[in-house]
């Protein structure tokens, strides 16, 4: 490398030496035309043969000047010499300076004579000067190879010794495969930039060590992580095979689950179809609607853990009557129990109030799930209803834990962990002897968890289960009943209305119309999209229920395209779905819908809907706060009657309860006022009538009543105000019972 660099070095000054030589060549050639020029002019001027002679011989004496010639103004040559030496350049020196060339002046001298007298003609070569400078150039390129390799040599020994040597010897141990050891160092070099080095190096070597320990113990630790990842994985490789066995157990028995309803549906059908007129036709018709009902209800309950599952979960914030709801369940379900032969009874804290805020359709349907899982269950015995309060801490909120105590067959501690879980069961012959789905329990859990309660049980084999639950709620407020008629005056206030049905399935509008026909309103039908805009174009629409799935034309477009035109933009349109998503709802809004309800149609929030949708100022905290208690008569308990005794049985039972509760109001309007015992004894029993059929206002004031009469101690000299509302309502519940029986007879 030494070496090379001298070379370049050299060359570097022989090509400034080369630049330096042509310069000067070219200054010396100049200042001799220069000179030259004048005594030519002055022996051309004069025709001086002899003088223009001499000029030229002066001129090709210098070795760079070929030949020299002077003109006359005429062109004629007064004088010219060539050089008599001949002088021949190299190929190498005429490629650095040049080849010969000629150059012409012409000679003219403004302060002697104004024109020009002749001219000089001058041949150059300026490589015929170049010798000296090639001669130079070999002298310094071969001084330098000379000194450079001399230089480079040195370099190399004294490299050797001072780098090489030492880090060759250093180096030897790792030659030799000793990669563990650390390098030895030199004497000589301890301080030293190679003493540097081997430090860095034996350094660097302790922490290879270090890290291939580290390493050594991450793979111990990992065979240990692998391992034991392994044993979770198989663990959860069969949580997965048990699910999927659920899953497929689940299918197995919701195929049979359907077809047994399915085939009773079908066979009494058929039955009907081939003699309408046959003696046990009700017989049959009462079969088919307890094999539709078993079916809703099942099909129901994948549906709502469908939901539940997806995230597709509202909950109700309002206040109701805890007692009323617990009482409509435990009645609703007492005839089943009753011809199993079990006592279903339910026993209310004395500290539980009356008035809870919460959900109470998400409470009822936990209540259904767990009491009929225990009907189930149970062979014989008792399933009660317990409601405790937990604590007494806050006067505005309060946990009340619910229990469902049964005397059935119990369950294994093996099935402890997956009774909750979704599909899952005891075991199959369970499912296959008691049916069902195996979605009750975890539907329950998934209501209760979502409103930050906690649900559990315990449960010994052969001798029964007690499943809990404990949720928070607000205290709510005693609701009188002149709000009660207020509000439901307020909503029916704004009934008059046309109701446009828009669904392309015939039997499904003719539910519709058939459920709000009771309704002052006037109901229009439409297969489709394209119909249902060509009656609004005829006629005046105040309200559309809007099914979202049709041919022709659906419900997301077909609302799109009504609030496009200006006279439709104030009506009305609630979107109406099997199953409804938030991304479904949030399309629906999107469209132009005021909103959106679940099929099957619940008349009670189809009311509250519409009142909110007309007079939001007013019908909004009604609705939502006392959606449950503002109406006379309860139809989720009378529908629950209906899908347990049939319509014909409680047809005939609620004349009955309607004739008995208006006697009870009679014989307590005639009553002595200062007669407590026997007011409390009357009231009483219109309080437990009411609650049974859920005669709601009516049941509210006689308990009212009957609390005034209990807690008076003194002589009262007038009429409580009780009775008068009392009679009242007894007319009000009266007309309702009227056309809600009206509706199962049509």
């Amino acid at each position: 490398m030494a070496f090379i660099i001298g070379i370049i070095l050299s060359s570097g000054q022989i090509y400034l030496d080369y630049f330096s030589q042509k310069d000067e060549i070219n200054k010396s050639i100049s200042d001799v035309l220069i000179t030259a020029n004048r005594a030519a002019f002055h022996t051309a001027y004069n025709l001086d043969i002899t003088g223009a002679e001499q000029v030229c011989e002066g001129l090709v004496s210098n070795k760079a000047i070929v030949s020299a010639s002077i003109y006359d103004d005429n062109g004629i040559k007064i004088a010219g010499v060539a050089n008599s030496q001949t002088y021949q350049s190299n190929k190498l020196i005429k490629l650095f300076f040049g080849d010969a060339q000629t150059s012409e002046n012409i000679l003219k001298d403004t302060s002697v004579y104004p024109k020009a007298v002749g001219r000089l003609v001058v041949t150059v070569d300026p490589s015929l000067v170049a010798d000296t400078f090639i001669t130079r150039s070999l002298v310094v390129l071969s001084s330098g190879i000379l000194r450079n390799f001399a230089l480079a040599i040195t370099l190399l020994i004294l490299f050797y010794y001072t780098f090489t040597r030492p880090l060759f010897q250093a180096s030897q141990p790792i030659q030799r495969g000793l990669t563990e050891q650390k390098i030895p160092m030199p004497v000589n070099h301890k301080d030293d930039e190679i003493g540097v080095l081997i430090a860095a190096f034996n350094d660097h070597l302790n922490v290879i060590r270090t890290q291939n320990k580290q390493i050594k113990e991450s793979n111990d630790n990992l065979e240990t992580v692998v391992e034991e990842r392994t044993k979770e994985l198989e663990v959860e490789r069969q949580i997965a095979i048990s699910a999927s066995q659920d899953k497929t157990d689940f299918l197995a028995i919701m195929s049979h689950e359907i077809r047994t309803p399915m085939n009773g549906i079908l066979g009494m059908a058929e039955l009907l179809k081939r003699n309408a007129d046959h003696v046990d036709r009700q017989e049959y018709v009462d079969a088919i609607f307890d094999s539709s009902r078993s079916l809703v209800a099942m099909m129901n309950s994948v549906l709502d853990f469908a939901k539940y599952e997806q995230g597709i979960f509202e909950l109700d914030s309002i206040t109701f009557n805890l007692h009323g709801l617990v009482h409509s369940v435990i009645f609703s379900l007492n005839t089943t129990a009753e011809t199993r032969g079990i006592a279903l009874t339910e026993i209310i804290g004395g500290n539980v109030p009356r008035y809870i805020h919460g959900d109470p359709e998400k409470l009822r349907q936990v209540f259904l799930n767990l009491i009929n899982n225990s009907l189930k269950f149970t062979q014989n015995g008792s399933i009660t209803l317990r409601v405790d309060r937990c604590d007494m801490s806050s006067p505005t909120h309060l946990r009340i834990r619910f229990s469902v105590i049964d005397t059935g067959i119990g369950i294994s501690d093996e099935a402890n962990q997956r009774i909750f879980e979704p599909y899952g069961q005891e075991d199959n012959t369970v499912s296959r002897r008691f049916g069902g789905t195996g979605l009750g329990l975890a539907i329950c859990k998934e209501i209760v968890e979502k409103q930050g309660g906690k649900i559990d049980f315990f449960s010994q084999k052969n001798k029964g289960s007690t499943f809990w639950f404990e949720l928070e709620f607000l205290v709510g407020q005693n609701i009188t009943e002149k709000d009660v008629i207020d509000s439901r005056a307020k909503q029916t206030s704004t009934m008059a209305l046309n109701i446009l049905v828009v669904d392309d399935v015939e039997i499904n509008r003719k539910l519709i119309k058939g459920q709000i026909q009771h309704q002052p309103w006037r109901t229009f039908l439409a297969g489709n999209g394209v119909e249902a805009l060509e009656i609004l174009d005829t006629v005046k629409i105040d309200v559309v229920l809007m099914d979202l799935h049709m041919p022709v034309m659906d419900g997301l477009e077909t609302t799109l395209k009504i609030r496009q035109i200006d006279e439709h933009r104030d009506i009305k349109i609630i979107g109406n779905c099997a199953i409804l998503s938030s991304d479904m709802r949030e399309k629906c809004l999107k469209s132009g819908m005021d909103n959106v309800v679940e099929k099957p149609l619940d008349m009670d929030k189809l009311n509250n809907m519409i009142a909110r949708l007309y007079n939001d100022d007013v019908d909004i905290d009604l609705s939502e706060s006392f959606r449950t208690d503002i109406q006379l008569v309860a139809k989720q308990i009378f529908d629950d009657h209906c899908l347990t005794l049939g319509s014909e049985k409680v047809r005939s039972l609620y004349m009955e309860a309607e004739k008995s509760a208006r006697d009870l109001v009679y014989k307590i309007s005639i009553a002595p006022i200062n007669h407590h015992d026997l007011l409390v004894s009357l009231s009483h029993a219109l309080s437990g009538l009411c609650s049974n059929f859920g005669f709601l206002a009516l049941g509210r004031v006689a308990n009212e009543l009957e609390e005034r009469e209990q807690t008076t101690n003194h002589q009262m000299a007038q009429k409580p105000p009780q009775i008068s509302q009392l009679e009242s309502l007894a007319d009000a519940t009266s007309h309702e019972l009227k056309n809600i029986l009206e509706d199962i007879h049509e």
